[in-house]
């Protein structure tokens, strides 16, 4: 029976997409340590995997919106603070580890302790050949003592943030299909595109019911990043003036009160994906978990980006024909209407893009095939 330690980046949109994988890891008589924050011990454990908490260091990473170089910048320093606490931790060593790919430290104990690993994709895979073309921001410039640091302490091997964006693993389970991924056909073997694994994830939050016989659409700007009640006030008052009725999840917005107009209801906290199965807009802000299961859906989108990688999520969205995108500072009544209009009068072919993806999701490589791969991989410790 393999013992495998998983780190775990502490957010809703990293957790979700990988307990289908943990499920059947743990089916398969696996024992799994996965590291994370207390806010996530239900769904992890619900996943059959032993919860352990973080030492500590990774609460900064969930404060307001950053840009990618301060993303990489704060992983970069709780790594500097966690790796220590946590090699401390790994006795008796695992058999295999695996890490979210915002928490790199776990590949860099993986080759601290010479074991094999598996990365988790939650977004999308880069290779340094895509990252120099993307043009990929470097952490910002008071982050590079940690960088040292890590090399130095830990031997991590890291010649420049490029390693801090793809790290290394023996495997990366990618959650979306190669028709969504940038550029898939060109990653290697070792990328395993697994879809994003709807059926899998868990279900929680108010279960809304559209009301009368309007369209539905639904707007939701993320539960992390979000903090503009007034923008998704807006944005429900142009839906629900053009005939929509819409469903509002608040997320980070729902401390403060509003007035709400007619035919628009709004919830702290909703069930994304069963509302999403009765929707025919969506109204995002591009992270990867929820244009995923809009996707699943085939539910065309106008994205709103917030920050980090949620800005490619959606160029890529809008460049396979499944969503309009506005820019943060672009966003008012008229350019909301003009999207708005875009879709409806074009309903056809967004309805088109959205469903070829959906049929890309269900292409994908099995979780079954993909536990195979890794039980395969615990087998072969390094010692």
């Amino acid at each position: 029976m393999p013992n495998l330690a998983f780190f775990g980046f502490p957010v809703r949109g990293h957790t979700a997409p990988s307990l289908p994988i943990v499920a059947e890891l743990t089916r398969r008589g696996a024992r799994i340590d996965y590291y994370s924050l207390p806010a996530w011990k239900p769904l992890v454990e619900s996943a059959g995997a032993r919860f352990v908490a973080y030492p500590g260091g990774c609460e900064a990473l969930l404060t307001t919106p950053v840009d990618s170089s301060e993303h990489l910048a704060r992983n970069l320093t709780a790594a500097d603070t966690l790796m220590p606490l946590l090699l401390a931790e790994m006795e008796p060593r695992p058999d295999l580890v695996l890490f979210d790919a915002s928490a790199f430290w776990g590949g860099i104990i993986a080759r601290r302790l010479g074991l094999p690993c598996v990365c988790s994709i939650t977004t999308f895979a880069f290779n340094r050949q895509m990252l120099r073309m993307l043009g990929a921001p470097p952490p910002a410039a008071w982050s590079q003592p940690a960088f040292e640091r890590l090399n130095l302490a830990y031997g991590a091997n890291m010649q420049d943030h490029f390693d801090l964006m793809a790290p290394e693993a023996d495997l990366k389970v990618v959650y979306t299909s190669q028709a969504f991924q940038p550029a898939g056909r060109f990653l290697d073997e070792s990328h395993l595109f697994v879809g994003p694994l709807i059926d899998g994830r868990p279900r929680d939050g108010t279960r809304a019911q559209a009301i009368g016989d309007r369209p539905l659409a639904y707007v939701s700007l993320g539960t992390l990043f979000n903090q503009d009640r007034a923008l998704l006030l807006r944005i429900s008052q142009v839906l629900a003036e053009r005939g929509w009725q819409v469903i509002v999840s608040l997320g980070d917005a729902a401390a403060a009160k509003s007035f709400w107009p007619e035919h628009v209801q709004a919830y702290p906290f909703v069930d994304q994906i069963g509302v999403l199965a009765r929707a025919q807009l969506f109204v995002s802000h591009g992270g990867m978990n929820s244009v995923s299961e809009a996707l699943s859906h085939a539910v065309p989108m106008i994205v709103v980006p917030q920050a980090v990688d949620q800005h490619l999520v959606a160029r890529q969205a809008a460049n396979l024909g499944a969503a309009v995108v506005i820019e943060p500072s672009d966003v008012s009544t008229e350019s909301l209407s003009a999207a708005l209009a875009t879709i409806e009068s074009n309903r056809t072919t967004f309805l088109a893009a959205a469903s070829r993806l959906q049929r890309s999701f269900t292409e994908s490589t099995t979780v079954a095939s993909v536990v195979d791969r890794m039980l395969a991989l615990a087998g072969q410790r390094r010692g």
